[in-house]
């Protein structure tokens, strides 16, 4: 008789249930738990976690211990207050000791107990109660609490940040009182740390150990193949194919399981024809994945994707990121919001630092026509979107214009979406844009003519009138009066016609330079200025500064040293030459370029594998390294030459660094190695940073380690250990002695150049930039909290400035701190924390600033499209406006002479600053076109003398 095996699907298995799978968490959780460490098994939704806690609470019994689960949805979330939930924690604690052994504390005690301690804070109630009442009624037993269903508090309409607070003063009263060695928690759920505590200050997390459960192996899971040994099958052929199906999902590979035994009492005699991965593959597509949404019980799929679609706001970019992996692109991980959102969706693992689909049945389930219809239900506008897109982003009938436009901005304005879907809208903003220019142009120009006509007629009849009423005797002079004022009246109307002109005029200079026809804007500028000049009465402020500003776009669209086109969908990077002669480019469209700074293009490279990730770089003498997704690095010689290919890495480069000499290079990439010798990471190196005596390069990496590594031999000298996530920044003091490392999670650390630790410290919120001051006394902390910190470097406070800022720069004297703010402000301080200036004038958000080399200017660059110049006394001292999308980098010349911005319209522009600085606008302009007005044939002939 063949045995038949019970696979159970869905629930938690009993403690002896012959399915159940032991995985290498097991084992781990056990013995952390013996150790007395605080755990924590956070997890999707029906991977085995309450299994688990069964299975290990069992174990932990059977040596003596007491355990008890703390079960959360059964404390409740809904109509309850912070004093009902406390207190129904401490009732479950209660109930649970008195099912396990005689307790004599009962229900009433808890009350009587509960009433007696008065007003205290709630969480010190637990906490009394664990260490007055709960562990002396032990004995001598330790005591473990499973806490499961975690992810419950999150449906609390309160904060719970005091209960995981009391888990780390558990762990901290172990020094203070020996009683506390006795309990020991963990924690089972659906959630990040993040999401269930803010205060890192307080969190339990950053003390504890994460379990991580993985998916059946076809070692661990060997013995549900006892279950399938009916028919003719292989059992563990099967077996082998249903774990190719499910990744080793747990609840898929029971279900599976349990579906191929009842197929198989009734296999046809065409099923048994086929292999058993082709019978298993038949199965899964009929049985799971056609008509999925009915065939779902126990329900499973439908809570994957009920996770991905019940943030609407987020969705779009959950399915964004769906559709690079479904089309197979490299999506490297990190720490967003968005692919923690679809970890936890269960849908993807992590695997080698990147996301994949979990398994072949949910690729098949959440496939790419999936997804198309969930942004459709999702987008306003997804007809026009896919119209545009079969037409390769060419139809511009396609674009959204007027009212329906409108509605889908307001529709995004709170929602994350893909790049396409911005794509899109910005191209459809752009030719609404253009479309009601032209509009108002022809508007304006048939309103001016017609005005004209009319005030003309109308000024050269009161002409007549007055010299025919001059003629008459002095008797009708109240009538002379009556014309006289008629005549002013004329006058006045044939100025306001003219001042229509004018502002038709600038429309057409408008046009004209966003069209790119540079020499006719200003043209029509400087007769623009000249209309302005010759009206009768003083025009509105609002026009003249628009005149200007027009005339002024004009002008530094002719004075930009060149406009670098050299990218179709973005600009990745830029670096200038050390001598400030030159920079390099990488362009969206996979293209390296080198440019003179005169505009010339000295030499242009395309290679498809160039990385979007990686920073160019160029060395001291002119040799340029450049990464690749193919994980080479590519060394050009200063004429775009290859010299060689470095190979080395397993994985896309994401950073590369010259050494100060020149003389060699470092590379980080996602496999954890530097090229070619350099080995040590486990995982993708973030930063990079050679110290300035060139004997000793840093590398920081997502394993949350930082390597040492002596030049030129390659050595390792060590691995310095103590981040709790992604190292973002590295820096070495000026003397090299100090090594200075930041990571993304807020944690601070300094190490000597020998590796010995010297201070790490928690920032108590996360780190988006930090930058060292070139005198190396002192250190900026750019934070996610709005603050900006100023620390000398052993850590002693110095200040913290309220800036909302993603980044916090140091002046060359280091006197001066500059933040670029998202108010749309540049504020200037001083290290002590006194704001010397706040400089205002941008209409949007700042990305970046940058001070000139002698410290006397201040550029900023913003998504207002313009770039602005500053004096450090705060004054601005000119605009620049050649951008036409946000600005989002700019970068002084080494030598002071030029200033480089780059921006999400593809452009890249150098800027001759002794030229803008010293600008007089229409005797210039006249310069510039004096051949164009004699020679031009598109010059109207009364207009060749506008600058006589």
């Amino acid at each position: 008789m063949q045995y038949q095996m019970r696979y159970q699907i869905g629930g938690t298995l009993t403690n002896y249930d012959p399915t159940y799978v032991l995985r290498q968490a097991d084992d781990v959780l056990y013995r952390q738990l013996q150790a007395g460490e605080f755990c924590y098994i956070f997890n999707t939704r029906q991977m085995g976690k309450s299994s688990l806690l069964v299975r290990t609470k069992k174990r932990l019994h059977h040596d003596g211990h007491q355990c008890l689960t703390l079960d959360m949805t059964n404390v409740g979330t809904e109509m309850i207050t912070p004093q009902q939930w406390y207190k129904g924690i401490l009732g479950e604690l209660v109930s649970g000791l008195q099912a396990e052994q005689p307790f004599t504390f009962s229900m009433a005690d808890l009350h009587t107990w509960w009433q007696g301690q008065g007003d205290i804070p709630l969480v010190q109630k637990l906490s009394r109660f664990l260490g007055d009442i709960l562990l002396p009624q032990l004995s001598n037993q330790r005591l473990f609490i499973m806490v499961d269903e975690i992810d419950s508090v999150l449906a609390l309409p309160f904060a719970v940040d005091d209960f995981f607070a009391l888990v780390r003063y558990c762990y901290n009263q172990r020094a203070l009182n020996s009683t506390f060695q006795r309990i020991t928690f963990a924690l089972f759920g659906v959630a990040t740390p993040a999401d269930l505590i803010q205060d890192k200050t307080r969190t339990p997390f950053n003390i504890g150990h994460a379990v991580t459960l993985h998916g059946f192996s076809l070692a661990e899971a060997a013995h549900l193949a006892n279950g399938l040994a009916v028919g003719k099958r292989e059992p563990k052929a099967v077996l082998q194919a249903i774990l190719h199906w499910t990744g080793g999902q747990p609840f898929l590979t029971q279900k599976l399981c349990q579906l191929v035994t009842t197929v198989n009492q009734n296999e046809n005699d065409a099923s048994s024809s086929l292999t058993d991965a082709d019978w298993v593959a038949q199965i899964v597509q009929s049985r799971i994945i056609d008509h999925w949404e009915s065939q779902d019980e126990p329900e499973h799929l439908r809570t994957i994707r009920d996770r991905i679609l019940r943030n609407e706001p987020r969705a779009g970019r959950l399915l964004g990121l769906q559709q690079k992996l479904l089309a197979g692109d490299l999506v490297p991980s990190d720490d967003s919001l968005e692919q923690t959102e679809l970890l936890l969706s269960g849908l993807v693992i992590q695997q080698q630092n990147t996301l994949q689909i979990r398994n072949p049945i949910y690729q098949a389930v959440f496939d790419q026509a999936w997804v198309s219809t969930q942004l459709a239900n999702l987008r306003p506008y997804s007809q026009a979107l896919q119209s545009w897109s079969n037409s390769g982003q060419h139809d511009s009938s396609r674009l959204l214009r007027g009212q329906a436009l409108q509605d889908a901005q307001q529709w995004a304005t709170d929602k994350s979406l893909g790049d396409f879907d911005y794509q899109f809208l910005r191209a459809s903003e752009a030719l609404d844009r253009k479309e009601a220019q032209q509009q108002l142009e022809l508007a304006r120009a048939q309103e001016v003519e017609a005005r004209l006509q009319q005030e003309q007629r109308a000024s050269k009849l009161q002409r007549y009138l007055l010299g025919a009423v001059s003629v008459a005797l002095v008797g009708a002079i109240g009538l002379s009066v009556a014309a006289f004022w008629q005549y002013r009246r004329a006058l006045h109307n044939e100025n306001q016609a003219r001042l229509s002109e004018v502002e038709a005029l600038m429309s057409a200079a408008q046009s004209s330079l966003a069209s790119q026809q540079t020499l006719d804007a200003i043209v029509v500028s400087v007769k623009t200025k000249q209309r302005l000049n010759t009206l009768n009465e003083t025009p509105p402020s609002a026009l003249v500064n628009q005149v200007d500003i027009t005339l002024k776009r004009s002008l530094y669209a002719s004075q930009e040293i060149n406009r670098f086109s050299g990218s179709n969908t973005g600009l990745w990077g830029i670096d200038w030459s050390p001598d400030g002669e030159s920079l390099v480019t990488i362009g969206g469209t996979n293209e390296v370029h080198r440019w003179q700074r005169d505009g010339t293009l000295m030499w242009s490279i395309t290679d498809s594998d160039v990385s979007p990730n990686v920073k160019i770089k160029m060395s001291p003498d002119g040799r340029i390294a450049v990464g690749g997704q193919d994980s080479h690095i590519r060394i050009y010689d200063p004429n775009g030459q290859q010299q060689t290919t470095w190979e080395g890495h397993s994985a896309e480069l994401f950073s590369v660094d010259w050494s100060a000499d020149g003389d060699y290079l470092a590379s980080g990439s996602a496999d954890g190695t530097h090229v070619t010798t350099l080995t040590g990471h486990t995982n993708r190196a973030t930063s990079i940073a050679f110290s300035p005596d060139g004997q000793q390069l840093a590398s920081g990496s997502s394993d949350r380690t930082i390597n040492l590594w002596n030049y030129p031999t390659g050595t390792l000298q060590k691995t310095l250990k103590g981040h709790t996530s992604t190292i973002l920044s590295l820096h070495f003091t000026p003397d090299s002695q100090t090594l200075v490392a930041g990571s993304i999670k807020g944690n601070l650390s300094f190490w000597s150049r020998d590796g010995e630790p010297l201070k790490m410290v928690d920032q108590g919120a996360g780190i988006l930039g930090l930058d060292l001051s070139p005198d190396g006394q002192q250190f900026a902390i750019a934070q996610q909290n709005n603050q900006v910190a100023i620390k000398q470097l052993d850590d002693t406070p110095v200040s913290a400035l309220d800036a909302s800022s993603v980044i916090a720069i140091f002046s060359p004297n280091s006197q001066t701190l500059a933040t670029a703010n998202w108010d749309g402000t540049v504020q200037l301080w001083q290290p002590d924390g006194s704001l010397l200036h706040t400089l205002s004038g941008h209409e949007g958000e700042v990305y970046s600033v940058d001070f000139h080399p002698d410290g006397q200017l201040i550029a900023s660059a913003s998504s207002d499209q313009t770039v602005r110049l500053w004096s450090i006394d705060g004054t601005l001292l000119t605009t620049l406006y050649g951008h036409t999308a946000s600005s989002h980098v700019v970068s002084f010349s080494p030598d002071g002479m030029f200033l480089v911005s780059g921006g999400d319209d593809q452009n890249t522009i150098v800027w001759h600053l002794d030229k803008i600085m010293e600008l007089d606008d229409t005797i210039f302009a006249c310069g510039l076109i004096a051949d164009y007005l004699r020679t031009s044939p598109n010059i109207a002939e009364n207009d060749r003398t506008i600058c006589n």
